[in-house]
This record gives C-alpha cells, structure tokens and sequence, in this order.
C-alpha cells in the first residue's frame, strides 16, 4: 500500500519493513562508500540524513564511524518508528520532522540527501532550510536523479508522484545564498533491482556512469 503525504510531491510506501528491504544491496553499498569518504575526517562529528526512510543505510555509517554521531531524519512516522526499533544506537537517533517547516539549526558538520529535493513542492523554502541546520563551512552531499539520462527523465515524466529534478534551479539557489559548489558529479548506472551485479557489470559502471548523460544520478557538493 502506498501513501500520499501532504505537502511533498511525492507518494511513498506505507509498509516500512517492506521499503527498507527495497533499500537494500549494491545500490545502498556504493551509495555509503561515497559518502563515507567526506565523513572520514577528523572535523566532521556531527552528521545528519535528511529522508533517511527506514534508516538502513545512517545506520550502516554509523557503524563504520562509531566515534562519531548521528542522526537520521524523515517526516514519515511510521518510518522513524521502524528506524528507533531496527538501528537505534548510542551514536545513532531519529527525529521525525519535514524540512519544508523546519530542522534544527546549525547543528550539523555534514548532511546528505538522497532523492529527497525533486519531491518538495517548495525546494526553495527547503534548501534554506538544511543550509541553515549546518554550521559554519559544513558540507550537504546531495544525490538526486539525473534528468539529462533519458531513462530517468522518462520515468520520472509518467509517474503522477514525481517531478524530474531541476539542477538550474538548485544552482541558482546555491549562488542566491552564497553557499559554494565543491563538486558535481555523476554517479550510478545499475537499477537498484540489481542486488549483487558481477564484476563484469560493475567495471562497466565505473567506466560509464561519469557520463552526463549516462549517470542516473547527479550528486552536488556544497559548502555553507
């Protein structure tokens, strides 16, 4: 059963044992060796995963930096719930807020995101939002689908919940603020479907994915 949530642009799963078994796998595992590398820093203490979901893969981070805390963040119930019973740790809480009405400020060394923008109505409003739940020079890793790859565009283009993500937008938004872009990036090609790909189908990612057009996801570096 799926649900809509008033205010995202979005509808999401409303069983979260199931959703948290679909996060699993490859997909998750490269997702958390990007991010590990910017958390791997003696500055950085304080992280945070802005709709973390079922919480699996803060978790898996949370275990690998034990000398260092968490905080996962979602504005579905149900899903901080599962998170607080499954992974809750003593480096690891879950708070249930949406970042379209406010998140703690300037709390946080590092944040990341994952598909989360291109379902706000009001990305503006949000940006502002987890810029300011940083501190000073922290860093927001943000993963969102890319649109210049067709196969996301069309996707994303039939479904009634979603709306491709715009990278203008969000740029012009970085500038508005005098925050700074650090990086940009493609990043992905396999379907999350794909659990336990071979060696042969991961080189092939690694050579392809860097592709602006080939990429299925957009990853941005800013810095406050």
């Amino acid at each position: 059963m799926k649900k809509e949530i008033k205010n995202f642009n979005a509808v999401f799963e409303n069983d979260p044992q199931y959703y948290d078994q679909l996060r699993s796998g490859y997909l998750s595992k490269k997702r958390e060796k990007f991010i590990s590398k910017y958390i791997n820093h003696d500055k950085i203490i304080r992280i945070a995963e802005i709709g973390c979901g079922t919480g699996g893969l803060i978790w898996e981070l949370s275990n690998r930096f034990s000398n260092k805390s968490f905080t996962g963040i979602d504005a579905l119930v149900q899903y901080t719930k599962f998170s607080e019973k499954k992974y809750k740790k003593n480096n690891l809480n879950f708070l249930t807020e949406n970042i379209e009405e406010d998140i703690p400020k300037n709390n946080y060394d590092l944040i990341y995101s994952i598909d989360v923008l291109h379902h706000l109505k009001n990305i503006k409003l949000g940006y502002k939002n987890i810029i300011n739940s940083l501190k000073a020079d922290g860093l927001w890793i943000i993963m969102e689908p890319n649109s210049a790859n067709l196969y996301i565009r069309y996707s994303q283009w039939i479904k009634n919940d979603e709306k491709n993500f715009d990278k203008k937008f969000l740029e012009k938004n970085v500038h508005a603020q005098k925050n700074k872009i650090i990086k940009k990036l493609y990043y992905l090609l396999l379907p999350a479907a794909i659990k336990k790909p071979s060696l042969i189908l991961q080189k092939m990612e690694s050579m392809l994915e860097k592709h602006k057009y080939l990429g299925t996801s957009v990853i941005y570096i800013i810095q406050k």
